[in-house]
């Protein structure tokens, strides 16, 4: 069965409470709760030390995490931690690069292998945050990846030729929506995306959002005209 956890004190669930309540398919949902970096914390210690290992859905958006409380969280998960995990939320929080490269380290050496859904919308991750986690996936993390959010992270033309360069070497082989919209990317970054994809990179994308810029040098570089 699937439970839907909706934690509204959470930081005062323990890691027993946790075990002994749910050891099935959970849903935690724990957006816009106001949550810090010490509770963050706090809940990546029970995670790391066995709690919810068959949480599926983890949504984490709108909060107040830091570069600190995400690397307390990729230090859980690369220690083994949430191995069921299929969608992860961390829209709308403060991770930065920092804490988006401490991510990207864990699942490069195998965490959150399942995982089909991944937002980092609004982290503010720029181009070395978005060349770390493209790195990992050139190296073959997140293979299951359906789904990922990137939007608003100002992401520039450096960022995407690297996402690029990863994709068109068969990173995110199961990837079929992305988001690229509201980044700091132009013409020049763009064309190379369009090209990597144009030839054969991401088989099985259906739809791609680049947000409120010139599509007609995208078109062309596919091949499709302006």
């Amino acid at each position: 069965r699937k439970v839907g956890l909706v934690c509204h004190e959470w930081q005062k669930t323990t890691k027993k409470r946790l075990q002994d309540c749910f050891s099935t398919d959970i849903i935690l949902k724990m957006q816009n709760k106001s949550i810090t970096d010490n509770y963050i914390s706090v809940f990546s210690i029970a995670v790391r030390n066995g709690a919810l290992p068959s949480l599926r859905i983890l949504n984490l958006g709108r909060n107040q995490i830091y570069c600190t409380g995400i690397t307390a969280l990729a230090s859980a998960v690369a220690n083994g931690a949430l191995p069921s995990l299929t969608t992860l939320n961390l829209s709308s929080n403060q991770i930065g690069c920092a804490g988006i490269t401490a991510l990207a380290s864990a699942v490069d050496n195998g965490a959150l292998a399942r995982l089909k859904r991944l937002s980092l919308r609004d982290n503010r991750i720029g181009d070395v945050g978005i060349s770390a986690l493209a790195t990992a996936a050139g190296n073959g993390a997140l293979v299951s990846l359906q789904k990922l959010w990137l939007g608003k992270n100002r992401i520039g033309d450096d960022g995407v030729a690297t996402l690029a360069k990863a994709v068109g070497n068969g990173a995110l082989p199961s990837l079929t929506e992305l988001h690229l919209n509201s980044n700091a990317f132009g013409d020049t970054g763009l064309v190379v995306f369009a090209n990597a994809i144009g030839s054969g990179a991401l088989p099985l994308l259906t739809f791609l959002d680049i947000g409120d810029v010139d599509v007609s040098a995208f078109a062309v570089a596919m091949g499709r005209g302006a």
